[in-house]
């Protein structure tokens, strides 16, 4: 068998791996945010999941331990996150707080092995076209989790709208759109579309910035002769659907009453509170107020759980600024950005460019109103992402 061959057998299996454990979790995600039924089961769900998954790595390795070339960038990184979170749990008894416990949980299961796995792959091609056939399970799961949600709303739980539903179903609605760029197939276009109306109905507002963004960077920026033209078409609509959003907004509404639906986004538009924060500038004015009293080296990852008493920063960057303190918060930060910047300039591989382009995405735009530093798989994948291209880049050089 030559070399070549068995690169992309390998590069089969771990994206295949992936893609498998990027559609069970959120795939459970999806299920246990629609019912309060289903939510009971959350941690056998987790565990289920857990135990297939560590099989699953483990006939991996036991198959390919000889084909595979770890970096030593991985291991030095999963190191250090693991030693900042035990010293972290020293601190305080962080597993008192269910939040915590449910972001850690989700971290395990998804971030901690994607750092291993991802810097194995040599084609990114074949891991984004594993992402594209995983968002296919993603979207069937999430079609049915909305009609789940819709017809448990009178038990109490999510009654108005699910946070935890937005973050799974903007997973496959960022992937068929690029797909769609890709491919320019109308089935894709049609599952964006649907996707698009249950998280206006059943969703927070931030995936529709997401995928706003989104647009417009495919748009703006994507390949093609028309770009002066793509971008005349997104100011002309744009502004359309600005002048008209509120009538849009007020009809959609008046068309989901008739089955008794009510969308809080769309009571958000029509009673112009669109940029209500929810609350979330107390929260982040009490972490802050907490932050200020030890400014450079923070509290640990996983205090602001504790500090806001099992409750959510609300915000990437909060709880990253709550870990770390300023100073180190914002290397943290600075360091960050500056080997993602780099490694998409570095890369000559369009499709890693795509995958930094989608997760990035998916986090950067509300870095401050969302996530959190263990539950931003979006975070970890683009630092996995980074460790392959730079080492590779690194191999060539030495080469």
């Amino acid at each position: 068998m030559s070399k070549s061959i068995s690169s992309d057998i390998l590069d089969n299996r771990v994206s295949r791996i992936i893609a498998v454990q990027t559609a069970l979790v959120l795939s459970k995600n999806a299920l246990v945010s629609s019912s309060i039924y289903i939510l009971k089961y959350n941690n056998l769900l987790n565990i289920l999941i857990l135990s297939i998954l560590v099989m699953i790595y483990l006939m991996f390795f036991i198959k390919n331990i000889r084909a595979i070339k770890f970096s030593i960038v991985s291991f030095l990184l999963v190191f250090f996150i693991a030693i900042s979170i035990l010293l972290s749990f020293f601190r305080y008894d962080v597993f008192q707080y269910s939040y915590f416990v449910d972001d850690f949980q989700d971290f395990l299961l998804y971030s901690l092995p994607i750092l291993f796995i991802i810097p194995i792959i040599k084609d990114m091609s074949i891991l984004i076209k594993w992402f594209y056939k995983s968002s296919y399970y993603i979207f069937f799961f999430v079609i049915l989790s909305a009609f789940i949600f819709l017809f448990s709303r009178d038990v109490g739980y999510a009654s108005e709208y699910s946070m935890s539903f937005g973050k799974t179903a903007i997973v496959p609605t960022i992937f068929f759109i690029s797909k769609w760029f890709k491919d320019h197939k109308m089935i894709d276009l049609l599952i964006v579309l649907i996707l698009l109306v249950t998280i206006i109905v059943f969703a927070s507002r931030f995936p529709i910035l997401i995928i706003g963004v989104f647009l417009v960077i495919k748009f703006v920026f994507g390949s093609g002769k028309e770009r002066w033209l793509k971008i005349f078409i997104i100011i002309f609509f744009g502004l359309i659907i600005l002048m008209f959003l509120k009538d849009i907004a007020i009809n959609f509404n008046n068309f989901l009453s008739l089955f008794d639906i009510d969308s809080r986004t769309l009571r958000y538009i029509i009673n112009n509170n669109l940029t209500y924060d929810s609350g979330r500038e107390l929260i982040h004015s009490s972490l802050t107020g907490y932050i200020n009293n030890k400014p450079v080296f923070g509290y640990g990852i996983g205090s602001s759980y504790v500090l806001l008493d099992n409750g959510l920063a609300h915000g990437f960057y909060y709880d990253v600024i709550s870990s770390f303190g300023y100073v180190f918060g914002f290397l943290f930060l600075f360091i960050f950005s500056i080997i993602t910047i780099i490694s998409f300039i570095k890369t000559s591989s369009r499709y890693t460019k795509e995958l930094i382009l989608i997760f990035g995405v998916r986090f950067l735009p509300i870095i401050t109103i969302q996530g959190s530093l263990l539950a931003s798989a979006e975070f970890w994948i683009i630092i996995a992402i980074t460790i392959q291209v730079l080492a590779r880049v690194k191999f060539r050089v030495m080469k």
